[in-house]
């Protein structure tokens, strides 16, 4: 699923929503994982007839089925330079990634070295 919501220029998002939202959707609703990102664009959300630049990673989130399949301990020591916020219960919780503030376009490398890590996480036996 995609939420796409338009700002105008005048406008600051409310990034600071995000690791709320992150902990609402993982521990209510069974969230598996969710990537956001910034980028400026039209409000209406349209497109121009002109390149525009590609959305900048902001967070990765992991949800709490997901870090436990991949192992607590491994999801939670990435190869990032950002602190792991846990969300929801101690005993299952999921993971928050922070990868930048939507202006750096290293978040991207950051993000890749993340899936990598996560990816590299041995199989848990049931």
């Amino acid at each position: 699923m995609t939420l796409t919501l338009g700002y105008d220029t005048s406008e600051i998002p409310p990034l600071d929503t995000i690791e709320a939202l992150a902990e609402t959707l993982a521990t209510e609703h069974h969230l598996t994982s969710m990537l956001t990102s910034l980028r400026p664009a039209r409000r209406d959300l349209t497109v121009p007839p002109h390149f525009e630049a590609p959305p900048v990673p902001l967070s990765f989130t992991l949800g709490t089925d997901a870090t436990h399949g991949i192992g607590l301990n491994h999801a939670r020591r990435p190869p990032l330079n950002s602190h792991i916020i846990l969300l929801g219960p101690a005993t299952r919780p999921a993971l928050h990634y922070p990868l930048g503030n939507g202006t750096n376009a290293h978040a991207w490398t950051a993000l890749q070295r993340l899936t990598q890590h996560l990816k590299k996480a041995q199989p848990r036996s049931r």
